[in-house]
């Protein structure tokens, strides 16, 4: 038996959003996506999944309140860590670019000094 959830599905398609359905489909539409679903349902328990997602059939999504909308892009400028991949403060260390762009200068020098390094092996 597969207990997946329309949220499941959503989840990991879209982790960390949440999602709505707020469409009634007339009872022309609603046969239609029925016969539709049944015909690509492998089980009962995807077909009352495709029939959740679908807007058939109840379902309850469960609300995570700090979730933001699917579609929404970042908001511009907002630094949501403390500190870079490599583990230096941005408070410290952060370099920005004209475009926006924020870069570590920690990093930089090692990956300057990385690349310093193999030019002069390969001289």
């Amino acid at each position: 038996m597969n207990s997946q959830s329309a949220d499941d599905l959503f989840g990991r398609v879209f982790p960390g959003e949440k999602w709505t359905i707020e469409f009634t489909p007339t009872v022309e539409q609603s046969d239609a996506m029925t016969k539709h679903a049944q015909s690509h349902a492998q089980s009962d328990a995807e077909l009352e999944t495709f029939l959740k997602m679908f807007g058939i059939l109840p379902s309850e999504s469960f609300f995570n309140p700090n979730a933001r909308d699917a579609w929404a892009r970042n908001p511009a400028g907002v630094d949501r860590t403390v500190t870079c991949r490599r583990g230096h403060l941005w408070s410290e260390n952060t370099y920005r670019t004209p475009d926006g762009g924020r870069y570590c200068r920690a990093c930089k020098r090692y990956t300057n000094s990385l690349r310093n390094e193999k030019k002069r092996a390969a001289a």
